[in-house]
């Protein structure tokens, strides 16, 4: 667990006409929502204060910062709108030349991102997070809905829901392995039991080195750029 307050761990799957996010305590109780229940995610998102840890998610944070930023500011709009400017928000970053990144100063709420921790955002690392899951024994995942982020049907909400809290246990497995915890024995072995979150944290108040969203191999590359 981070020193500097909570941590939940999330995914959320984006469409033309509806927006999940599930988040999870460490300790595993899930909750999601829906563009619906955009009140209590706009509440949710204004009171949080704490880590937000995800996969790949320093990547598709910008589409949830200004919410985060002025959640009030949406509520005028209704779920369809709202999913459609969410959606063409991550169309456009997805287009673009280069990915765009919040400013660390300026993040609303502090990220984690355990893709860009165990190295696997490099090209020839590249994993995808059901591999992950693959590799972390993960049971009883739920396949993906859809092969396209088209137009969703009502029908297959609850499906979207039960996929999303799926990549969320993935996640909140991979976060178990970054704290040393995971019971595979091979991976614990390879890791020797070490936080590697609490260990990042350190290297912060040693060196005044952040190096949150790097892997291993990086960091003592940093340490000695900086020092």
């Amino acid at each position: 667990m981070m020193a500097d307050g909570a941590v939940v761990i999330y995914d959320f799957q984006l469409y033309h006409n509806c927006f999940v996010l599930s988040v999870c305590t460490p300790d595993g109780h899930m909750t999601s929502y829906t563009h619906n229940d955009y009140k209590e995610l706009a509440k949710f998102l204004g009171s949080f204060k704490g880590t937000m840890v995800g996969f790949n998610n320093s990547y598709y944070y910008p589409i949830l910062h200004n919410m985060m930023k002025a959640p009030d500011d949406y509520i005028s709009f209704d779920g369809y709108t709202l999913s459609i400017m969410l959606y063409n928000t991550r169309k456009n970053m997805e287009m673009a030349e280069r990915p765009v990144f919040i400013p660390y100063s300026q993040i609303a709420i502090r990220q984690f991102d355990l893709m860009s921790l165990f190295g696997l955002n490099n090209e020839k690392r590249r994993t995808s997070l059901r591999e992950v899951g693959f590799y972390l024994k993960v049971k009883d995942l739920v396949p993906a809905v859809r092969a396209n982020t088209e137009y969703v049907q009502k029908d297959e909400v609850d499906r979207i829901v039960e996929y999303t809290e799926s990549n969320v246990k993935i996640i909140s497995e991979l976060y178990r392995l970054c704290l040393g915890l995971h019971c595979d024995g091979q991976l614990t072995e390879l890791y020797n039991g070490v936080d590697q979150i609490r260990m990042r944290g350190n290297i912060m108040k040693w060196f005044g080195v952040r190096c949150d969203d790097l892997a291993g191999l990086k960091i003592g590359e940093k340490i000695m750029l900086e020092m």
